[in-house]
C-alpha cells in the first residue's frame, strides 16, 4: 500500500511540475500556444481521478454517480478560469498547476467512498 501511495504522490508531483513549467513558457508565447496549454490543462485535470483510482485500486474500479456529478461540477468551475487566465496570459505556472489538480485531487477522495467493481 506504501509502494502505491508513493507513485501517486509521485505522479501528482511530477504533474504539478509539468503543469507549472508549461503554463511558465507558453505565457511567454503566443495566443496558440497558450490555447494548447490550456487543453493539456483541463485533459489533465478530467483524467487525473481516473488515473489515481487506477494506480491505488487496479483496472476493475469505477466512480458512482456522484463522483461524477462532483467531477463535472469542479471541471465547469476550475476549468473556465483555467482557460480564460490561461489564454490572457496572466495566469502563473504556480497557478494553473494548483487549478488543473485541485479538483482531480477533491474528486479522488470523494470517490474513493464509492467505488465499485465492474
Amino acid at each position: 500500500m506504501e509502494e502505491k501511495i508513493a507513485r501517486l504522490l509521485g505522479m501528482v508531483l511530477a504533474l504539478y511540475i509539468g503543469v507549472d513549467i508549461l503554463f511558465q513558457i507558453c505565457e511567454q508565447l503566443g495566443t496558440p500556444e497558450r490555447a494548447v496549454a490550456c487543453t493539456i490543462g483541463i485533459v489533465l485535470m478530467a483524467a487525473l481521478p481516473f488515473l489515481a483510482q487506477r494506480i491505488m485500486f487496479g483496472p476493475g474500479r469505477w466512480m458512482d454517480a456522484g463522483g461524477w456529478t462532483t467531477l463535472c461540477f469542479l471541471l465547469v468551475c476550475f476549468g473556465i478560469p483555467l482557460a480564460l487566465f490561461g489564454m490572457q496570459g496572466t495566469l502563473d505556472g504556480n497557478q494553473a498547476a494548483a487549478l488543473v489538480l485541485l479538483p482531480g485531487c477533491a474528486v479522488f477522495f470523494i470517490g474513493m467512498r464509492g467505488t465499485s467493481a465492474r
